[in-house]
């Protein structure tokens, strides 16, 4: 789960840094601050979960769910080559609403 973490942080810092990411504290979820992607092309974190699994068949969970419609959810508790895909798909698509 840390591998997966740390292959986040660093796809996050060299593609799109304008999404910030919370610590990781003792779970295999990590969170996304997305307040700079809301208000352009999706207005809010649903939007971008149904966004990203329409188009890029990846399923991350919208804030909202928990009460923050600014971050979305991602579970890092899968085998470092499904991260990687997933994550790159999801760095795309985030892209892509930038």
């Amino acid at each position: 789960i840390w591998e997966n973490y740390c292959l986040l942080r660093e796809m996050f810092k060299e593609e799109i840094p304008s999404l910030p990411i919370a610590p990781l504290e003792g779970t295999y979820l990590a969170w996304i601050d997305c307040r700079s992607l809301l208000g352009k092309k999706v207005s809010s974190s649903e939007e971008i979960e149904e966004y990203l699994l329409n188009n890029y068949r990846v399923w991350i969970n919208a804030g909202s769910m928990y009460g923050d419609d600014n971050f979305i959810r991602i579970n890092l508790a899968c085998p470092s080559s499904v991260a990687k895909e997933g994550l790159r798909r999801i760095v795309t698509g985030l892209k892509e609403l930038l």
